[in-house]
């Protein structure tokens, strides 16, 4: 997270990409939807938008895969903040 408020998207896609591997390589699915939306903002920050949203749509859909529908929220804000800035307005409320 440190990365993130630094500025330094490289390390903050690198961390977060790297906690997803170690999640899903452990079987630790707790943590991947946070580092998937995690990512998936380091994305955004790097103009990878299509990687952004396919990651973010992951990581809500394995929170509420999981049953922690409470972790979605980070993916959510990811895909609002996606659509905001491809002026899909619309899909931000939604």
């Amino acid at each position: 997270r440190a990365a993130f408020y630094v500025g330094d998207d490289d390390a903050a896609h690198h961390f977060s990409a790297s906690a997803v591997s170690l999640g899903r390589e452990v079987g630790d699915v707790g943590v991947v939807p946070i580092a998937g939306a995690r990512s998936a903002l380091a994305e955004v920050f790097a103009g990878r938008w299509a990687i952004a949203e396919a990651s973010a749509t992951e990581a809500v859909g394995l929170a509420e895969a999981i049953g922690q529908t409470g972790l979605s929220g980070h993916g959510l804000a990811c895909l609002a903040l996606h659509a905001s800035l491809r002026g899909q307005f619309e899909q931000c409320q939604t």
